[in-house]
């Protein structure tokens, strides 16, 4: 479903901006599985996404999923499905289909982070339980 394929990635949003990242574990997924190009979402976004753009300029060709109130929730559905692609790669905690309706195949990247206890500070293990 992805590979050859126009893609339009939507990574965690939280992990986009405040984290800093440039892209997510969509993007990684979409690399890994040959898409023939990953769309930049910038020249369709919407509303407050327009803003987040201008704010967060360290983003690669992903669209972060922000949706903190019911205005972003639909600005984000109108950016989604004003983007030219054949599919989608969501790489969010949550099944994003869930909450808005994307018009196209959708393919979700899962994760799972694993703690590396030899590069951990004692704050980091100590910390452990209850991460």
């Amino acid at each position: 479903m992805v590979y050859g394929k126009k893609v339009l990635v939507i990574d965690d949003g939280p992990t986009l901006t405040h984290g800093g990242m440039p892209f997510g574990a969509g993007y990684v997924l979409a690399k890994q599985m040959g898409a023939a190009e990953i769309v930049d979402p910038r020249q369709a976004a919407k509303g407050s996404l327009v803003g987040v753009f201008q704010k967060f300029q360290h983003l690669e060709k992903v669209l972060p999923a922000m949706g903190y109130d019911e205005r972003q929730v639909s600005d984000l559905q109108e950016t989604v499905r004003g983007v030219d692609c054949d599919c989608i790669i969501t790489g969010t905690p949550i099944n994003l289909e869930n909450v808005i309706d994307v018009g196209k195949n959708c393919v979700r990247a899962r994760y799972c982070l694993q703690l590396d206890k030899q590069n951990m500070t004692f704050l980091e293990l100590a910390l452990k339980p209850i991460v």
